[in-house]
């Protein structure tokens, strides 16, 4: 018999996830280069986007442990279960593996982190996030 899961955690951590996407909007409007002289700005928009992957990874987890019974051995993984199992689009769980990847260079590798990576995350690919919310909120909620 299969576990329900956590409506209460996934909609906490789908509004720190809001709460953040809000916060990062900003960057929409400024350049490359006002982004890069601004250190303080750069290393605020790199820990809200860790805190957004974290909550990401928080709902994945929860999600296939719940479901499944199933303890991903990586971050990547999780969101790669999520696809395998058809919770969420294929090609979203293979972006949202990237990005599983990418917050274990923001952690581990910080100072290999190329701060305009960053900004195209920022600018290209929170749509990314958007969209496995989306899917997780008409899944679960």
């Amino acid at each position: 018999m299969k576990k329900r899961v956590n409506k209460e955690l996934i909609l906490r951590k789908i509004g720190d996830i809001e709460e953040e996407l809000k916060k990062i909007k900003n960057i929409k409007d400024i350049t490359i280069d006002e982004f890069l002289s601004d250190e303080d700005r750069v290393d605020a928009l790199k820990f809200r986007l860790l805190k957004i992957i974290e909550a990401s990874i928080g709902i994945c987890s929860h999600v296939v442990v719940k479901l499944f019974g199933i303890i991903p051995e990586s971050y990547s993984e999780c969101f790669k279960i999520l696809g395998d199992k058809k919770i969420i689009d294929k090609e979203l769980s293979n972006k949202l593996v990237k990005m599983a990847k990418f917050r274990n260079l923001l952690i581990h590798m910080y100072y290999k982190v190329d701060d305009r990576e960053v900004y195209k995350i920022i600018k290209e690919n929170l749509s990314d996030i958007e969209m496995f919310v989306k899917e997780i909120e008409e899944k679960f909620l």
